[in-house]
């Protein structure tokens, strides 16, 4: 007998314990670094989520996988910076208060997006020394209304092209993915470098070689040629001798 009331005990705490719970960050910091599961994800009034490690995973709840279950609302932020995060279903940002956040920092983390409605809010990419992550999506992505900023003033490993933002969906023949952003903020590239931001490939037909992507391109700055030096030294030539 009191090995079966033992055995429900155990089972019923492992029951409790595999049921995804709800996050709610109100006006707060929150450094999520475990491994959990959650049925909705709320961050409110100034509140930052700080994905530090682990895996956060948002649950499907609705049949196509489309349903709002995670709300960035009143200015407050969703930082990507290490783990495996998925989100099975949308993240919304549209909202009537101070513009919400989403943003990547570093190389670190792997994320999986759904879908997202970014109306109305920033995107930020804040690269490490190594590169940045890659804001990743199986659906839709809408950015039409939202700002995009690009901080790779840390990234030293020389000339590449880095994916930002990557989605799979081609509606029919046309993808649905808002057009890109509808603003571009700041771009700070690395010192002795340019960086140079593509939205070309993100809307159109996969056959006429759109990818679905957003990049960034990070390039040297040229060296002045032989031949540019030696003009401007015979136009200082030309200047001093009609002085």
């Amino acid at each position: 007998m009191k090995t079966n009331i033992l055995f429900i005990i155990s089972f019923l705490a492992a029951a409790i314990s595999s049921q995804a719970a709800t996050l709610v960050v109100n006006g707060t910091t929150n450094n999520h670094s475990s491994v959990s599961s959650y049925t909705s994800v709320t961050v409110t009034n100034g509140g930052t989520l700080n994905l530090t490690g682990g895996a956060l995973t948002l649950t499907k709840q609705s049949p196509a996988n489309n349903g709002t279950y995670t709300f960035l609302k009143n200015g407050s932020t969703i930082n990507f910076v290490d783990g495996v995060h998925t989100f099975n279903e949308r993240i919304s940002t549209n909202d009537s208060g101070a513009i919400s956040t989403i943003r990547v920092t570093g190389s670190l983390a792997t994320i999986n997006v759904h879908q997202q409605s970014t109306f109305d809010a920033t995107l930020d990419f804040v690269f490490d020394s190594a590169g940045i992550s890659t804001f990743d999506s199986d659906s839709r992505l809408g950015f039409s209304e939202s700002t995009i900023n690009i901080d790779a003033s840390n990234y030293t490993g020389g000339a590449a092209t880095f994916v930002l933002v990557d989605t799979e969906l081609f509606s029919g023949t046309y993808a649905n993915n808002g057009g890109g952003f509808g603003t571009v903020g700041t771009i700070t590239a690395p010192a002795g470098y340019t960086a140079t931001l593509d939205q070309s490939k993100f809307d159109g037909a996969p056959g006429d070689g759109f990818t679905g992507e957003i990049t960034l391109a990070i390039a040297a700055v040229p060296e002045p040629s032989s031949a540019a030096l030696l003009g401007l030294g015979a136009l200082a030539l030309i200047i001093r001798r009609r002085k």
